[in-house]
This record gives structure tokens, sequence and C-alpha cells, in this order.
């Protein structure tokens, strides 16, 4: 339970990192390519590790779920 809490923690730092993300590409002016280059990169990385999170939080919640309720099927 604790590790599942701390897993969803982190999809928030990696949510609002996404946000952030997005709002600072709107602001670099294009010139700066090697910015955007950089920000759309480390914006792939954020969406690629949030979406492993998202499989990890639930593959815990189905472990939670197949202990504590051993007559339910999914």
């Amino acid at each position: 339970m604790n590790k599942r809490n701390l897993k969803i923690d982190h999809k928030q730092k990696l949510k609002s990192l996404i946000v952030r993300n997005q709002k600072i590409q709107k602001i670099v002016p294009s010139e700066k390519k090697s910015v955007k280059q950089g920000l759309q990169k480390n914006l792939r990385h954020l969406e690629h590790e949030l979406k492993l999170t998202l499989v990890q939080i639930q593959n815990q919640e189905e472990n939670i779920i197949r202990k504590g309720c051993p007559g339910i099927t999914l």
C-alpha cells in the first residue's frame, strides 16, 4: 500500500512537470530551436515515464484486489 502511495505521488509530480513543460514551450521564442528541441525531448521522456507509472499503479491495485478479495475475478 505504501509503494502505491509513492507511485501516486510520483504520478502527480510528473503531471505537474508536464504542464510546466508545456507552458514553457509556449513562452520560448521560435528562434531558440535548441531549447525547444530539449523541451520536446524532455516532454516525451516525462510522458513515457507517466505511462509506466500508470501501468505500475494499475498492477498494484489489481494485486491488492486479488489478495484482499479472493472471490472477485478480474
